[in-house]
């Protein structure tokens, strides 16, 4: 079964790593998240993928050390430094790929609708927990016993 969703490495426009684009490309480029490579079922069953997570962040490492960054680095995005040096920036994501007009090859991201799910879904589970617990306390269950309502 295919799916137009897939498993992937991406990482922002660099300049000092990925080179130059050519100008038909440059604006769309700068832009998006570039796919590193797809991650296979089997790649993820087995952690092969890691390999390539830690390879991306030590090439990072090494121009962040050298504080290589600046606007000309990537001109569409001011703040690249911060985005970069964050301890989570290169992860496996839940992505959708998509071709430029010059053949490169881009994804949209779907992982952050993932986690908004999942924080909603933790704030409606707390609060059904506490009126269990309410609901639990035998001063209500009593009330209700004897009047027919819950609080």
């Amino acid at each position: 079964m295919n799916s137009k969703y897939s498993l992937g490495i991406c990482e922002l426009y660099f300049k000092k790593i990925h080179g130059p684009w050519q100008q038909s490309s440059y604006g769309d480029a700068t832009t998006n998240y570039l796919l590193y490579c797809t991650i296979t079922a089997d790649e993820f069953s087995t952690n092969e993928y890691l390999n390539d997570i830690t390879l991306i962040k030590n090439n990072y490492c090494t121009h962040l050390n050298n504080r290589i960054l600046s606007s000309e680095q990537n001109p569409n995005i001011r703040n690249l430094f911060n985005i970069i040096s964050r301890p989570n920036y290169i992860k496996l994501d839940i992505i959708e790929e998509r071709y430029l007009d010059g053949g490169e090859c881009v994804a949209i991201i779907k992982t952050c609708w993932l986690k908004i799910l999942q924080k909603n879904w933790r704030k409606k589970y707390k609060k059904r927990q506490e009126l269990v617990m309410f609901y639990k306390n035998p001063k209500n269950l009593f009330r209700r016993e004897l009047l027919g309502t819950r609080s």
